[in-house]
């Protein structure tokens, strides 16, 4: 990734990029699609311990440890 890069054109490749792996590995029953919008926030390091358990604890929330594990 080029460091010119703007955050839009960033998220635009990983979603795209993302889509196409889980679509083509068939990781859904259905075809996967992201929503349009996201959230962009930035963080200094000594919020990072916080923000690892907040995105751990979110994984767990949303779809259950089991199914999250592949």
């Amino acid at each position: 990734m080029s460091e010119s890069w703007f955050i839009a054109e960033i998220m635009q490749y990983l979603k795209g990029e993302s889509s196409f792996w889980i679509n083509k590995h068939k990781k859904t029953t259905l075809k996967f699609e992201w929503q349009d919008d996201y959230y962009v926030v930035s963080i200094g390091i000594g919020q990072l311990e916080t923000l690892r358990a907040y995105i751990r604890n979110q994984v767990s929330r949303e779809c259950g440890l089991e199914r999250c594990r592949d």
